[in-house]
């Protein structure tokens, strides 16, 4: 039994590396071979009735298909792997999977249903992983200004800067495209003078005085 198990995991870890080489061929644009490749991987898993693999290289489907826009396919792969999960849950696949069929409503401007998933996403996340998802609750307030609602979506953005508390360069990016929302958001609202302190240098302060002048025109 034991053996058995240990050349399961291996057999495992052999697919996962062919689907991260796939993730590489059409993040490199190489598009046709990442796709069939992808195909191969999940017809040769098919036969082998290796079904809770299988979500994993479904999901990789779906995310290919969300890269090249072809939002159809892509939720129709989702929807597979969802079904999948069913009967071999996986929290940390499964809220990645909502969270990536909310950007998709994004991209198509359904942004109410594009919230739902969010929060479904951020419910299933919060049920395995007790530290705040940064960029989940990110996507949330962005969403949320794209649908207009401007005071939702700086509760969600001002309370995620609140829990940013490191120094180093991943959290400085997330605090710099959080103030880039938080300006966009005072723009449109016509609260200017909030929206300038939002921004850095010289460049923060030449496109606050142009955007002001073309609001009085």
């Amino acid at each position: 039994m034991k053996r058995i198990s240990i050349e399961k995991n291996y057999y495992y870890g052999i697919i996962k590396a062919e689907i991260l080489m796939c993730k590489i061929m059409y993040l490199n644009l190489e598009y046709n071979l990442a796709l069939e490749k992808l195909l191969l991987i999940q017809n040769e898993l098919l036969q082998k009735n290796e079904q809770e693999l299988s979500i994993e290289i479904t999901k990789e489907l779906g995310d290919y298909y969300v890269f090249i826009k072809d939002f159809s396919k892509a939720l129709n792969y989702y929807k597979l792997a969802l079904k999948l999960l069913v009967k071999y849950p996986k929290k940390n696949i499964e809220w990645r999977i909502y969270n990536n069929i909310a950007v998709i409503y994004t991209e198509i401007k359904g942004y109410n249903s594009a919230i739902d998933y969010y929060f479904k996403a951020l419910e299933i996340q919060n049920e395995f992983n007790e530290s705040v998802n940064i960029l989940l609750y990110l996507n949330i307030g962005e969403t949320f200004k794209k649908n207009g609602e401007y005071e939702v979506a700086i509760n969600y953005l001002e309370f995620i800067k609140d829990i940013i508390s490191c120094d180093d360069n991943k959290c400085n990016f997330y605090e710099n495209v959080i103030n880039l929302h938080l300006a966009d958001i005072y723009f449109q609202m016509d609260k200017i003078d909030k929206a300038s302190v939002l921004f850095d240098g010289r460049i923060g302060q030449l496109l606050t005085t142009e955007v002001a002048s073309l609001k009085k025109l």
